[in-house]
């Protein structure tokens, strides 16, 4: 990611499926995103009240990947949600691309960072503005994950390290090394001790070179359910929830008649660690 030259396609990626999720007739399923479409490309954007283009684009998100973005999407949601209203004192969107959590729910008196490549923030913020959106009360912070030190820019924007943070770090972690996952993670550590870590995950171990699935974007990161927990454990998180396929399905998508929407990608987890 520290190589982009251009927004990201895969924060437009994400928010067309979004888009599109929001028209699910179940309540259970359907995604909460009303801001999805205002980042989408006007020849997208145009077509999505068309049946037809959007099952097109659920045809595209095949081996799971529609299910999955809706279930990390509701996952998300509920934990920003919470977090605003148990008044967490400040909550840091790290890799936010086209997250519009902060403009659906509001920030009470949380204090919300948003973390990204100057590209794609660049673009949201223009967006954003256009559509009379209002964006004072997010402290929007450039940074290059392989190279920045996030905590001084984060500081530089009014982020107070003796203050709880939740960080939300959502469709990231596995287009970063190894080694930027664990320097942003001991970052974390260091600066906010008592604070939470909440991510997804490639729950398989990778090396070696990856295929390149969207302009500069690999997949270079991932580890076994067990490994991680003993890798986090090392690094001194301390797990709170991991959720794999299975427990995703079950409790993010189930409809309202009790059956199972559609399975989820399976080599994806959802990680909720405290330090």
């Amino acid at each position: 990611m520290s190589e982009q030259k251009s927004a990201s396609e895969t924060a437009e990626t994400t928010a067309l499926v979004r888009a599109v999720a929001c028209f699910e007739p179940d309540g259970r399923i359907r995604v909460q995103d009303c801001l999805a479409r205002m980042f989408l490309q006007s020849e997208k954007r145009d077509k999505l009240d068309k049946e037809q283009y959007r099952s097109a684009v659920k045809t595209a998100a095949r081996n799971g990947l529609y299910e999955y973005i809706i279930a990390r999407t509701t996952y998300f949601d509920g934990l920003f949600a919470n977090a605003i209203k148990d008044g967490i004192p400040q909550i840091v969107i790290l890799g936010a691309g086209y997250d519009s959590r902060a403009y659906r729910f509001g920030s009470g008196t949380t204090k919300i960072f948003e973390v990204d490549a100057t590209f794609t923030q660049e673009r949201k913020i223009s967006i954003l503005k256009a559509n009379g959106i209002d964006c004072g009360k997010v402290s929007f912070v450039p940074v290059d994950f392989e190279k920045d030190d996030m905590f001084l820019r984060l500081e530089e924007r009014g982020h107070d390290l003796a203050q709880l943070t939740y960080f939300l770090w959502e469709g990231v972690s596995f287009y970063l090394t190894p080694d930027a996952v664990r320097a942003t993670l001991m970052a974390i550590k260091q600066n906010c001790r008592g604070s939470v870590v909440v991510f997804d995950y490639l729950n398989t171990s990778l090396s070696g070179e990856h295929e390149i699935i969207r302009k500069d974007e690999r997949v270079l990161f991932g580890m076994e359910k067990s490994e991680i927990e003993t890798w986090l454990s090392s690094l001194g998180f301390r797990v709170l929830e991991n959720l794999n396929p299975s427990e995703i399905t079950a409790r993010f998508l189930t409809g309202t008649d009790g059956k199972v929407f559609g399975n989820t990608k399976d080599t994806m987890n959802f990680m909720k660690a405290a330090v």
